[in-house]
């Protein structure tokens, strides 16, 4: 039986300096085990996972989670960087701010507008600047692959 386990990393970067650092395990949504097993099974498989988005909300994680529960604004950002091995993709994202923002959430999508969101995880609350950086690398395994 294959599983799935998310983990993320998060560095936010102002002025040359990294000025938060966390890390964490993430809540892999239904929808989001759905749409990875879509992409393995159909004919037409769904769009890959490619999106970032930052969120404000506090509410916990949950496996019917299907968007963000408080969406920011301009913050939806495409990987540079991807990496699949045989039991991981890895997805390297940089969001810039573009205003003062405060998250607490933040959600892998395969869309640039809605699609399906395939991962929600809350952060340690940190604000951003205009301008600050945010590095996200986000891994998804599987794990019982052999």
């Amino acid at each position: 039986m294959i599983n799935l386990q998310g983990h993320y990393k998060l560095e936010l970067v102002r002025a040359g300096k990294i000025i938060h650092r966390e890390q964490g395990h993430n809540l892999i949504t239904t929808v989001g085990e759905n749409h990875i097993a879509a992409r393995f099974i159909k004919t037409a498989p769904p769009v890959a996972v490619d999106w970032i988005a930052l969120g404000s909300g506090t509410a916990a994680p949950l496996k019917s989670n299907t968007v963000l529960q408080a969406e920011i604004a301009l913050t939806r950002t495409a990987s540079s960087s991807d990496v699949v091995s045989v039991s991981h993709s890895i997805y390297v994202f940089a969001v810039t701010a573009v205003a003062t923002i405060t998250v607490n959430e933040c959600g892998i999508f395969n869309d640039a507008v809605a699609g399906t969101m395939i991962a929600r995880f809350l952060t340690q609350e940190f604000d951003m600047q205009n301008l600050d950086v945010l590095n996200a690398t986000w891994d998804l395994e599987f794990t019982g692959v052999e």
